[in-house]
């Protein structure tokens, strides 16, 4: 095989990736805050599914990224709800927060970080993740008939959906 390769040619391969190579936190850590718990490279609700659990492992207590996000006031998705009927912000609100809880469920750090009315007839809401703010924003299509626009932008990596209520 190496006749038909030129001189310059890394004909090696990489070396095959052992089971301790992999990147993460070997201990648990504890976010104080929401008291979600992070283990194998990604946060969960709780330790019940961690089958490896030993008391050798140590316990670090940490501020997991979502409260980081909240408590810095930071955000990667936003919903702009326009000519939002007075009467019904109560209602968008419950259906907002709902929709929160499920996907809290889903994933410990898909959060709202803020629920804000901005004018008459507008309101914000923002979340820690930006998948969250596309679902939410599809949703409100389909229960509200509201008109989307999305903006995406790469600097700050957020995206910005603004939902035309009709």
């Amino acid at each position: 095989m190496k006749k038909f390769l030129p001189k310059n040619f890394p004909w090696h391969f990489p070396k095959k990736k052992k089971e301790g190579d992999k990147k993460g936190k070997k201990d648990i850590v504890v976010c104080p805050e929401c008291e979600c718990f992070y283990w194998y490279k990604s946060w969960h609700h709780s330790l019940e599914d961690y089958s490896e659990l030993r008391e050798d492992k140590e316990v670090r207590f940490e501020l997991c990224p979502a409260c980081k996000m909240i408590k810095e006031e930071k955000f990667e998705g936003e919903l702009i709800l326009e000519n939002c009927p007075e009467e019904k912000k109560e209602e968008i609100t419950n259906f907002v927060e709902n929709f929160a809880k499920e996907e809290y469920r889903r994933d410990p750090l898909a959060r709202i970080v803020s629920i804000e009315d901005i004018a008459k007839g507008m309101m914000r809401i923002t979340f820690t993740q930006n998948q969250v703010a596309k679902k939410l924003a599809k949703r409100f299509k389909k229960t509200f008939k509201t008109k989307n626009r999305v903006i995406f932008s790469k600097k700050d990596k957020t995206i910005r959906i603004f939902c035309l209520f009709p």
